[in-house]
């Protein structure tokens, strides 16, 4: 049997054998069928969906370029939101390290410092969180 371009064929195939013989209380192993009733099977099912996809009661199953542009997309939000995150690690380790070269941070006052430091960090990852939401619902060329 030849695979259909469209694999929802195959499935929309087999569900269809399966609610035909459910009035008769059991179903006939798919694989049961010989490879020529499989392919009339899903040759006829392909002409039904091609038929719901131009009537627009199903989706277009998506281009390969589709798939491509969605992974470029998940990959570039990745990446800012990691970007964030490392800078804000950055950021807050960079006001560390000043608050240790004027003379450290004193004792009584390091528990403000630090809570400082955490909200600094949880605004910087939160724009880095923003823009990488806006980076998501923006379209590429």
């Amino acid at each position: 049997m030849s695979q259909p371009a469209d694999p929802r064929a195959v499935h929309l195939a087999q569900t269809r054998h399966r609610i035909a013989h459910e009035a008769y209380g059991a179903t006939p192993d798919w694989n049961g069928f010989n490879p020529v009733e499989k392919t009339l099977f899903v040759e006829e099912a392909a002409v039904w969906l091609r038929a719901a996809v131009e009537a627009g009661l199903v989706d277009r199953p998506p281009s390969r370029r589709d798939v491509i542009d969605q992974a470029a997309q998940q990959q570039r939000v990745t990446r800012a939101r990691h970007e964030g995150a490392i800078e804000a690690l950055r950021s807050a380790a960079e006001h560390v390290r000043l608050g240790a070269a004027v003379g450290g941070i004193p004792v009584g006052v390091r528990p403000t410092v630090e809570a400082w430091l955490c909200r600094l960090a949880d605004q910087r990852l939160g724009r880095a969180q923003r823009e990488a939401r806006e980076a998501a619902t923006t379209t590429t060329p």
